[in-house]
C-alpha cells in the first residue's frame, strides 16, 4: 500500500478537474493528532510532502488535545521547517469528532481535507480529491470495504445501526474511516444544521448533502467493538440530540392510546344501550377502566408536550473548549520565512 507522501504510477496522472483544483483553490489539510510526538510528527511530515507535491495554495493544520509534555515544543520546532503550518491545541481531553469540528472552524480553505495519521494511503486521498473536484459531490468520505470486514462485525454493526435508526431516525454510516474531504459550501450548510455538525462524518446525510464513499483498501486496525466506551458515548449523544423526537413520539403514542380508550368507553356505553343480554356490571366496569386509561394517557401526553416545550426553551449550548493556536511568525527563526516584513539589517 502506498503511504502518504510516496509517489506511484496511479497518482502520477491526475484528472483535469483534480489539476484545476490544485492550481486555483486554497486547500486546508487537517491532521487530527493523537498527542504522541513521534506519531504526529511522522503524519505531519507525510501530509506536508503530499501537499507540496500537489497544491499551489494550501495550509496545514494539526490539532491535538491529550498531548505528551514535549508535544508543543516539538511542534514549534517542526514549524520552522514546514511551511504554512498552523498548530491547534485543545485545553481539555476531547474525542476525535470534537477535534475535527474545532479544526474545521479554523480552516479557511475552499476545500477541507481531514484525516488521522495513516488513515488513508496517497492513492485513496487522490480519489477523495478527484471526486470532490468534479463538483458533483459536497462531501466525500473514506469507508472501509465491507468485504474485508468479518461477518460477525458486519452483523453487529447492522443491528446497532437499525436500533439507532429506530430511536433517533438517523442512519449511521457503516465502518467509517478517519478521512474525508468537503467543500466550503458544504461546511456552511452543516454549520446551519446546528448540533448535527459533530456527527456528519458518522451519519448518512444524503438527504441534506450529496455525498460519495471511497473504499479504503486495508481492513480496520481495531475490531468493531473495540473502543466500546467511545461508541457508547457517541450513541448517547446521538440519542440526546434526538430527545425532542423521542418525547414527541412518546406524546403521540400516549395521545393515540387516550383516544382509543375514549372510543372503548363510547363502545361500552353503546353496547349497553343496544344489547339487552349484557352481563351485569360489565358495562360499568368497562366504562370505568377505559375512562381511567383515557385520563392517564391524556395526562402523560400533556406532560410530554410540556417537557418538549421546556426542552426547546431551555436547550443550552455546549460549553466551548478553549482552542489555542501556535502558529504565525513565532514559528520561524529565519527572516526570509517571516510572514511580516522585517527591518533591513544591512543598515
Amino acid at each position: 500500500m502506498t503511504q502518504i507522501g510516496q509517489t506511484g504510477p496511479e497518482t502520477a496522472a491526475r484528472k483535469p478537474a483534480y489539476e484545476q483544483l490544485c492550481r486555483d483553490n486554497l486547500v486546508s489539510l487537517i491532521l487530527v493528532g493523537e498527542g504522541d510526538t513521534a506519531v504526529d510528527e511522522h503524519g505531519l511530515r507525510s501530509i506536508s510532502r503530499f501537499a507540496n507535491a500537489r497544491f499551489d495554495y494550501h495550509e496545514l493544520i494539526i490539532i491535538a488535545s491529550d498531548r505528551v509534555p514535549d508535544w508543543d515544543n516539538r511542534l514549534r520546532q517542526i514549524g520552522q521547517e514546514i511551511e504554512h503550518l498552523r498548530v491547534l491545541s485543545v485545553d481539555r481531553q476531547s474525542d476525535y469528532e470534537d477535534m475535527v469540528i474545532h479544526a474545521m472552524h479554523h480552516a479557511i480553505g475552499d476545500y477541507i481535507l481531514c484525516m488521522a495519521p495513516d488513515a488513508a494511503s496517497e492513492a485513496e486521498l487522490d480519489q477523495l480529491l478527484d471526486h470532490i473536484a468534479g463538483g458533483e459531490f459536497d462531501v466525500v468520505k473514506a469507508v472501509f470495504d465491507p468485504a474485508q470486514i468479518r461477518r460477525r462485525d458486519r452483523v453487529t454493526a447492522s443491528v446497532m445501526a437499525g436500533i439507532m435508526r429506530l430511536v433517533t431516525g438517523q442512519q449511521i454510516e457503516s465502518f467509517q474511516a478517519r478521512a474525508f474531504v468537503l467543500t466550503r459550501t458544504a461546511m456552511s450548510r452543516l454549520e446551519q444544521m446546528g448540533d448535527i455538525l459533530k456527527f456528519f462524518r458518522i451519519l448518512d446525510l444524503s438527504a441534506h448533502l450529496s455525498q460519495k464513499r471511497v473504499f479504503v483498501s486495508r481492513p480496520p486496525r481495531r475490531r468493531f467493538l473495540a473502543g466500546f466506551s467511545d461508541k457508547a458515548r457517541l450513541s448517547a449523544e446521538l440519542v440526546s440530540l434526538s430527545s425532542e423526537r423521542l418525547v414527541r413520539s412518546f406524546a403521540l403514542v400516549c395521545l393515540c392510546l387516550s383516544l382509543l380508550s375514549i372510543l372503548a368507553t363510547l363502545g361500552a356505553i353503546i353496547t349497553r344501550l343496544v344489547l339487552q343480554d349484557v352481563a351485569p356490571g360489565w358495562a360499568s366496569l368497562a366504562v370505568l377502566f377505559s375512562a381511567l386509561f383515557a385520563a392517564n394517557f391524556g395526562v402523560l401526553s400533556a406532560i410530554c408536550l410540556g417537557l418538549l416545550q421546556l426542552l426547546r426553551q431551555g436547550r443550552r449550548r455546549r460549553e466551548t473548549d478553549l482552542v489555542s493556536e501556535i502558529s504565525g511568525g513565532d514559528l520561524y527563526h529565519v527572516s526570509a520565512a517571516l510572514n511580516v516584513e522585517g527591518s533591513d539589517e544591512s543598515k
